[in-house]
């Protein structure tokens, strides 16, 4: 299961994601915003998002317009690793390295096939579990 969430900014692209995410096959729960027309706070979704990913050890998708407000609140909830993805790199090293469970993109001024492919990397992406990347995410948790 991968939960989704989103603010007004990233809607459409999370619209978008749904649907790719059907056609692999891939369970979701979309924890909102269920529209665009009226402005929300991406705090509020970020949170819900978070809560069900540390409570289900799951992995979530957060979007807003540049990404980067969902990864800061996400952040917030212990046990969150939320991951700003933005090129190949941080898309695969966010997981093999750092064992991300929330990839974080953004919804407005990029292109929606490319973050879609990003996501791809991300989902196909596997934790390298090395003594050194384990430590250091002890570090966070603590």
């Amino acid at each position: 299961m991968i939960y989704l969430g989103s603010d007004h900014g990233g809607f459409k692209l999370k619209e978008k994601i749904r649907i790719h995410l059907t056609a692999k096959g891939i369970e979701w729960e979309d924890l909102g915003v269920h529209q665009d027309k009226t402005k929300s706070d991406f705090p509020d979704y970020a949170k819900a998002v978070a809560k069900k990913v540390v409570k289900h050890k799951t992995r979530g998708i957060l979007i807003c317009s540049n990404g980067v407000g969902v990864s800061i609140a996400a952040n917030r909830i212990k046990g969150v690793r939320a991951a700003m993805i933005y090129d190949k790199n941080t898309a695969v090293g966010s997981v093999a390295d750092d064992n991300a469970n929330i990839a974080c993109l953004r919804g407005l001024n990029t292109s929606h096939k490319k973050q879609i492919q990003l996501l791809d990397l991300w989902l196909k992406a596997k934790f390298k579990a090395l003594p050194r990347y384990i430590r250091r995410i002890r570090k966070l948790d603590k």
